[in-house]
């Protein structure tokens, strides 16, 4: 309880930067004429936060837009307090989705708020394994709308699993400081866990998750093509190829950008592919 109670006190704190992003995102709906704008500043300058970690409400709901008419169906992989990068659909749209996640404080607050009977809220540590049961479980199969996964560790490998949803729009979060260049992802362990302590400090908790090159190497294999990522570095969108073939792929050098924090710790020396490394720690090549 002691724990449930300060994650409510926690979500009940307004941060001056979410402020700063609602100012932001009304001024540019009202002085700039995104029409003129190419892809994909067309879609950054819909970006705004409402629910979502950083500015992703926006994006997703331009993406929608672009995508035509939708079919009223997300899943959430990692949902969080409030329903992670698909609050917004569920909470303003009224789509019907299922959000997972493995923490069951987080997933009591977003049933909490959700409260409602066609958002099912999973609370179940993820893996490859059981990832699909879960969707189903939680009542969606087949088209979809809107696929996020943020799970802070096995992201790259659980995409890879799902199979019994199409989603016509994904976001992923990626780990910024393995860099632009390389197509690495921790190897899969479905017991991993992004703090646990057999992970050496040194790394931890920097060491999980995959590079945007990963992801994309996925999703072109998939069918999925990179499209945007929120400007602080920390998603990348994706859509089918079936879908909004209006708006272009990008590449990674266009696309990927570094969260200030992991730019600090470069610029300090750190090195997370090679601390790893030292640490007897391995990554993978997607290739």
């Amino acid at each position: 309880m002691a724990k449930l109670d300060k994650t409510l006190r926690a979500v009940e704190t307004i941060s001056p930067r979410h402020v700063e992003q609602k100012v932001d995102a009304l001024l540019r709906g009202i002085y700039l004429d995104r029409s003129h704008l190419d892809y994909p500043d067309r879609l950054l300058a819909h970006r705004f936060h409402m629910y979502a970690q950083n500015e992703e409400d926006g994006l997703v709901l331009a993406l929608i837009q672009e995508a035509g008419r939708p079919v009223g169906r997300f899943v959430d992989i990692g949902c969080g307090h409030n329903g992670g990068n698909s609050a917004f659909l569920a909470r303003e749209l009224l789509f019907a989705g299922v959000m997972i996640d493995g923490d069951p404080d987080l997933t009591i607050l977003c049933e909490t708020v959700l409260g409602r009977s066609d958002v099912s809220v999973v609370t179940a540590f993820i893996t490859q394994e059981n990832i699909n049961d879960l969707i189903v479980g939680g009542g969606v199969q087949g088209e979809i709308d809107f696929l996020s996964i943020d799970i802070d560790g096995n992201d790259l490998w659980i995409w890879r699993a799902i199979d019994v949803v199409q989603p016509r729009i994904v976001c992923v979060e990626y780990n910024s400081l393995y860099g632009a260049e390389a197509a690495v992802t921790i190897p899969y362990d479905p017991e991993f866990a992004r703090r646990s302590p057999t992970i050496p400090p040194v790394v931890k908790p920097h060491y999980y998750g995959a590079s945007l090159r990963a992801f994309v190497n996925v999703g072109r294999r998939d069918g999925y093509r990179l499209v945007s990522v929120e400007p602080r570095g920390t998603n990348a969108f994706f859509v089918r190829e079936d879908v909004a073939s209006h708006v272009p792929e990008i590449s990674v050098e266009r696309g990927f950008t570094m969260l200030t924090k992991n730019r600090k710790r470069m610029l300090a020396g750190i090195d997370i592919m090679e601390a790893a490394r030292r640490a007897g720690l391995t990554l993978e090549a997607v290739l």
